[in-house]
C-alpha cells in the first residue's frame, strides 16, 4: 500500500511540476500588451519577426494581449489576423485588450466615456463585439471607469 501511495504522490508531484513548465518560467507567466497603434502598424509578417526576435531575446513571453481600441482608434482587422496567427504559431498565448479612452487619437489627451450616453454606449458595445469575434477572453485596461459629470 506504501508503494502505492508513493508511486500516485510521484506521479501527481511530476505531474505539477510538468504544468508548471509548460511555460517559459517556473514561477510565472510573462505577459505582454500591445497596444492598436503597434497592433495595425503590423503590416509585414517579416518585420514582425524581426522585432519580435529582438523584444524576446532576453524575455520569454508566455502570453500577449492583442488591443482593439483606444484613444477612439480601432484595430485594423487584417492586421489583427496576422497578428493572431504570427502569436500562435510561435506557441504564444493570445487575448484581447480595450483601453475605452476617448481621447481623440491623442495620446496626450485622457477622456473617459459617458454610460448614460446612447452614442458612446454604441461605440462600447461595437468594440466588445469586435473583440469577442476574436478573443474568448479580453481585458478592459484601467479606462473603463466614468469620470462623466452629465446629468442624465
Amino acid at each position: 500500500m506504501n508503494n502505492t501511495k508513493s508511486i500516485l504522490f510521484l506521479g501527481l508531484f511530476l505531474i505539477s511540476r510538468f504544468s508548471v513548465l509548460a511555460g517559459n518560467y517556473d514561477n510565472f507567466k510573462a505577459a505582454v500588451y500591445i497596444m492598436v497603434r503597434e497592433v495595425n502598424e503590423v503590416g509585414d509578417r517579416t518585420e514582425l519577426e524581426k522585432t519580435w526576435t529582438n523584444f524576446s531575446r532576453n524575455l520569454k513571453v508566455d502570453k500577449v494581449y492583442l488591443e482593439t481600441f483606444r484613444d477612439m482608434v480601432f484595430v485594423d482587422e487584417k492586421a489583427l489576423q496576422t497578428a493572431i496567427s504570427f502569436f500562435k504559431e510561435k506557441g504564444i498565448e493570445v487575448s484581447g485588450g480595450i483601453t475605452y479612452n476617448a481621447g481623440g487619437g491623442n495620446r496626450m489627451r485622457w477622456e473617459s466615456f459617458c454610460y448614460s450616453n446612447p452614442e458612446h454606449r454604441k461605440l462600447i458595445k461595437a468594440t466588445a463585439e469586435l473583440t469577442a469575434r476574436y478573443f474568448d477572453e479580453f481585458v478592459l485596461d484601467d479606462y473603463y471607469f466614468t469620470n462623466c459629470k452629465c446629468i442624465s
